[in-house]
């Protein structure tokens, strides 16, 4: 399996909420809000391409 560029951002902002976590900011917080948002749209946008790359639509659920 190859990786994507889809796929690396996903575990980019996976593990810049971990850093963030292990230096302090407060889970719940003003500073972990925007990361959460970015994590939440690198993981659409690649579940968005697997599922245009398998051929079928969205779940519908999401």
């Amino acid at each position: 399996m190859v990786a994507t560029p889809q796929g690396n951002e996903a575990f980019h902002r996976l593990r810049a909420i971990r850093d963030a976590y292990a230096r302090g900011v407060a889970v719940g917080s003003a500073d972990d809000a925007p990361l959460i948002e970015r994590r939440r749209k690198a993981m659409a946008q690649m579940r968005r391409l697997m599922r245009e790359d398998l051929g079928i639509g969205p779940l519908g659920i999401e």
